[in-house]
């Protein structure tokens, strides 16, 4: 019984053995089995570009030996290239691939393809586009609207491929900003998010205009959209300061200071004043001034007095006054800046300061 025990050990012994070189081997297979490379990050060219032949850059894929680059256009595909990846400077973990095809591309739009290779075969292809030429027009951010500094800062989105920035702002009469900002001048040197700059230049009108464009080696984009925007900044003027007295107290109603009147499709803008019911002398000495005004010769000032009439609207406490676009106009006056300045005194020479107003013809 025992040689026949001793023989069935051995038997099952040599199964076992059998059987754990067998599983050992097929895990070493398992092992030596190579996947494809990941999926490469493109970075660069894209956007607008100006040179004629770029540098194309990405980020390595896992794995990968080689590298094939494909770049082609609405006519074809201009390169058709593989990189081993010593040749794409990325040999070696965490490096970035470039290279540098000796194709010259021609001002237009562009779509590059990259995969990676490995002994396993291509990874996924990667894709991106970009165009050389000009770049495109800014979109503009601020000032819009009404402003309370003459020397505002004008913000516009970066724009892709710009070498430097053209800021143009005028008024009714003419250009007062014209001027280039290299892109780091303008805070954006990288052409992402926005940028601003902020001119010496004091504004002294009401109403401005204002626009940008960009341009690089390839030269001029398009100008931006134009926007508009109020200087505030210009109402803050006292002509005349006040000089109350008497015990007469005048106060102007409207317009409000710096106000817009509407003077439009033969509208009629009435001003008015008031003393709050004190009693002054009459008759008042109604004053519209252009910009700017000569207090001591009289130049760019036109008055008219109005005696008590009550249904004029004039009284002892305050009065009416209209005033349309051609009764404006045939006073003569002239404003530098769009701003008129107007003021009411009673007949002993008590008054308030006087009031800017803008006229919308």
């Amino acid at each position: 019984m025992k040689p026949i025990r001793n023989t069935f050990f051995m038997l099952m012994t040599g199964l076992c053995l059998s059987a754990t070189v067998s599983n050992t081997s097929g895990a070493a297979e398992d092992a030596s089995v190579v996947a494809v490379p990941g999926l490469p990050v493109l970075l660069s060219p894209s956007g607008t570009i100006s040179g004629p032949k770029p540098t194309y850059k990405w980020q390595q894929a896992v794995g990968s030996t080689s590298y094939k680059l494909v770049v082609s256009n609405a006519a074809g595909i201009l390169v058709n290239q593989s990189y081993t990846a010593s040749q794409a400077h990325c040999a070696n973990e965490g490096e970035l691939c470039t290279v540098t095809p000796a194709t010259t591309l021609e001002i237009g739009k562009y779509t590059w393809k990259l995969k990676g290779k490995n002994t396993a075969g291509y990874g996924p292809q990667a894709s991106k586009s970009f165009r050389r030429g000009a770049p495109d027009a800014p979109a503009l951010l601020s000032p819009i609207g009404d402003m309370s500094t003459a020397t505002p800062a004008y913000k516009w989105k970066a724009v892709s491929g710009a070498g430097q920035y053209n800021l143009n702002v005028r008024t009714s009469t003419g250009v007062v900003i014209d001027k280039w900002y290299g892109i780091a001048q303008a805070g954006c040197p990288s052409n992402t998010g926005s940028c601003s700059v902020t001119p010496s230049t004091g504004l002294t009108a009401i109403a401005y205009e204002w626009k940008v464009r960009a341009k690089n080696a390839l030269g001029n984009g398009p100008w931006s959209a134009v926007k508009s925007f109020n200087n505030m900044a210009a109402c803050d003027v006292v002509l005349i300061p006040d000089e109350t007295s008497g015990g007469c107290h005048v106060r102007l109603v409207e317009p409000a200071a710096c106000e817009e009147i509407d003077l439009t499709n033969g509208k009629e803008y009435i001003f008015g004043w008031t003393t709050d019911g004190s009693y002054c002398e009459t008759p008042w000495t109604f004053y519209i001034t252009g910009n700017p005004a000569n207090l001591a010769t009289g130049e760019n000032i036109y008055w008219k007095q109005f005696s008590t009439d009550i249904s004029a609207g004039i009284s002892h406490t305050g009065g009416l006054v209209r005033l349309s676009a051609a009764s404006l106009e045939s006073l003569g006056l002239t404003s530098d800046n769009g701003i008129y300045h107007w003021l009411v005194v009673s007949w002993y020479g008590s008054h308030p300061a006087s009031r800017t107003f803008r006229v919308k013809k």
